[in-house]
């Protein structure tokens, strides 16, 4: 509120506030942003990267309470705490120092979040696909010759 200088911006801006389209556009965020904080089991995690990115940035445009604090940071970090712990360990003991030495702006959703993203991204596991499955069956099954398996043949020469 401070941001508005006269009297009619401040009410013009508390009726766009509080009007009831506002009320549900966030309770809406907040019901989205509780679905955030679940890991996906599944799916594109880029799209749920950049679901935290726009969920917290438009909670904090509208001024939603849970989003005004540093609470999306944490859940962030709890969040991702199964994809890769080490992060989420070292990213919460920088943000306890920095706040105990009372050091404003640590940092944003949106650098949290492409920072983890990158990390991610850079020390994933190769996921093997169909292509790399069948190929491993080729190479671990004994080649065959002239519909007699090869090592059979040996075996009996032997």
């Amino acid at each position: 509120m401070k941001r508005y200088k006269t009297p009619r911006e401040k009410l013009v801006a508390l009726r766009a506030r509080f009007s009831r389209g506002t009320f549900d556009c966030q309770t809406h965020l907040e019901i989205k942003y509780r679905d955030l904080q679940k890991h996906p089991k599944h799916g594109n995690l880029d799209s749920w990267f950049n679901n935290w990115i726009t969920t917290c940035n438009t909670g904090i445009e509208a001024e939603v309470p849970c989003f005004l604090n540093d609470l999306p940071l944490w859940d962030f970090i709890k969040a991702v705490d199964n994809l890769y712990p080490a992060w989420g360990a070292l990213k919460t003991t920088e943000y306890v120092q920095k706040k105990d030495a009372n050091q404003k702006g640590y940092t944003t959703i949106d650098a949290l979040v492409s920072e983890f993203s990158q990390l991610y991204h850079l020390k994933k596991p190769v996921q093997s696909n169909i292509g790399t499955f069948s190929a491993t069956l080729e190479v671990a099954e004994p080649e065959k010759k002239n519909g007699k398996n090869k090592s059979k043949d040996n075996r009996s020469k032997s």
